[in-house]
């Protein structure tokens, strides 16, 4: 059966860079990073304006607020209002459309043979022994914190930095990792279940992009992720389904920060509500149109 978030209603990594594995975003939280310059990130925002259709900032929960980073000029973490209208200004600017998916499943690579031949096969992330409680399950969406410098990773090179990642004590995975172009790339075959959020992995396929912070991700890793989204939604119901309503997309697409937040378990603050949300809303458009051409 599947589990209700109880949503509130308007209320409140490459090799070394990773060898911690997703434990970094609490690092983020808590500590300071080197300057803007070093990590050349978009991270250090100048004033972005409301986009249209957006929440204001004064809509989002303290935990919300709290959590939409920008590095000051010291090179510290800190709150920031314009970190977060400029992540929405960029969800906003993805479009995903049915030709774009098609292309995107024509383009979507299965890697998992690829990992085995490489040795970077551990049990634990490629896949791990569990099974899925839901069936099918739904989506969680993640970013990396990774610094600029590796954001043109691949899937393989993803799965070589989570395996040396589990070689020094943090074991988390993904069931795919969408690019910085919006390529996508199947790490473990789809009834396999990848470590990636507690037990949420046991309920959710996770997806990982690479990215510093939530306003780094980019129009085409959104776009990227709703087909991710929508290839395993109508792959896991080849008999057809009626169009998603707005409860039943937002229930599919899971951000880890949401988990964090609404359910307490972690510390993780990537695709925090109301992103998740809005993700999901573009992710039921377009599987919708899918869907009426195929009727």
């Amino acid at each position: 059966m599947k589990t209700s978030f109880n949503r509130p209603q308007n209320t409140e990594t490459a090799n070394d860079t990773q060898k911690e594995g997703f434990s970094v975003r609490k690092k983020l939280i808590v500590g300071t990073m080197a300057a803007c310059a070093v990590f050349g990130t978009s991270a250090c925002s100048n004033e972005v304006p409301r986009p249209e259709g957006a929440p204001s900032y004064e809509e989002l929960t303290p935990f919300q607020q709290q959590h939409f980073f920008e590095l000051n000029e010291d090179g510290e973490l800190v709150s920031s209002e314009e970190a977060y209208y400029q992540t929405m200004e960029n969800l906003y600017e993805a479009e995903p459309t049915v030709e774009g998916f098609q292309q995107f499943e024509a383009g979507l690579q299965g890697i998992y043979d690829d990992i085995q031949a490489n040795g970077w096969g551990h049990p634990y992330l490629y896949p791990s022994d569990k099974t899925y409680e839901e069936t099918p399950p739904r989506v969680t969406l993640h970013f990396t914190a990774w610094p600029e410098e590796a954001w043109d990773k691949s899937g393989l090179d993803f799965a070589e930095s989570q395996y040396n990642a589990c070689m020094n004590g943090a074991c988390g995975s993904a069931s795919a990792y969408i690019d910085r172009e919006g390529g996508g790339y199947k790490l473990i075959p789809d009834e396999k279940v990848a470590n990636h959020a507690k037990s949420y992995s046991k309920k959710s396929r996770g997806i990982e992009t690479p990215a510093f912070l939530a306003q780094d991700v980019s129009p085409e890793q959104y776009e990227g992720m709703i087909y991710m989204a929508a290839h395993w939604y109508l792959k896991d119901r080849p008999d057809g389904t009626k169009p998603l309503t707005e409860d039943e997309a937002k229930e599919y697409i899971i951000g880890h920060g949401e988990i964090t937040e609404l359910k307490h378990e972690g510390d993780h603050t990537d695709f925090m509500l109301p992103v998740a949300d809005a993700i999901a809303l573009k992710f039921r458009a377009l599987t919708n149109e899918v869907i009426a051409g195929r009727e």
